[in-house]
């Protein structure tokens, strides 16, 4: 597909988000949450979000489905794909706080097609196709142009780097990424496996807007980072303008890439 098909694609896609995105503010407050594991909650509303999003995603385009509340699997390089996390940062979404969203992301084998963010909270859509840029609603988006100095970061862990940064915190992974797409941010980073590591469906759409938007994208190795993965579970990764990149994977911990 290129990018005008892609394109095409977006304001069914857009329309769909604001729908599913309506459903989760009309649930907030009033369902019942689980425990997945120590750290990772999910609510029925998780799970609903899901559905909706499978049953509209296929009737847009027919392709294969993985989403965070459905089993797990490879697909076929040569196959579409729609990768979704239907309520991307569940612990705010139950406390009333900012930092969740909803993230849909098209894929074919490995390869990132279409990306799209949608905060019900504020009514954004961030979205980006290859090939065609990166947006916030219908604003074009560009990183920020941050070379050497002190860097925002956001990060779940402080880490070991020195001081002279600033960090700021949010909850879910896929608008952390937004805020580097936006250049609010310089970069967004993980580097130590544990509670809230982020997974293929948390940071796909999120990575499509970054590198669309001028930014580079890469484990702490420097290899680029997979999607299609027999394990979904990332241990370390680096979002940034690309300007800093370089500087940041020198500082922080390489961590051994596990591949496929």
């Amino acid at each position: 597909m290129d990018a005008r098909e892609l394109r095409d694609l977006v304001p069914v896609v857009e329309k769909l988000l604001r729908d599913v995105g309506a459903y989760l503010l009309g649930a907030q407050g009033n369902v019942k949450t689980e425990w997945k594991g120590e750290d990772d909650p999910v609510t029925e509303a998780d799970r609903t979000a899901e559905r909706m999003l499978r049953i509209g995603l296929l009737a847009i385009l027919p392709a294969e489905f993985r989403g965070e509340e459905s089993p797990w699997s490879m697909w076929s390089p040569n196959d579409l794909c729609w990768l979704v996390d239907p309520l991307d940062g569940t612990k705010a979404f139950i406390a009333r706080e900012k930092g969740w969203s909803i993230s849909v992301a098209l894929l074919r084998g490995d390869t990132l097609l279409l990306g799209a963010v949608h905060v019900p909270l504020t009514k954004e859509t961030y979205w980006a196709v290859r090939g065609g840029g990166a947006w916030r609603n219908d604003v074009r988006l560009n990183v920020s142009a941050v070379a050497d100095g002190p860097s925002i970061l956001v990060s779940p862990r402080l880490g070991p780097l020195p001081v002279g940064h600033t960090f700021v915190t949010y909850v879910g992974a896929a608008y952390k990424c937004c805020l580097v797409a936006e250049g609010r941010a310089d970069a967004y980073y993980h580097y130590k496996k544990g509670r809230g590591v982020p997974h293929p469906w948390d940071l796909a759409a999120g990575a499509l807007l970054v590198e669309e938007a001028g930014g580079r994208v890469s484990h702490l190795d420097g290899r680029p980072l997979c999607y299609n993965l027999k394990d979904p579970l990332y241990e370390s990764f680096l979002l940034s303008n690309a300007h800093v990149h370089e500087s940041l994977l020198a500082k922080l911990p390489p961590r051994k890439f596990k591949g496929k």
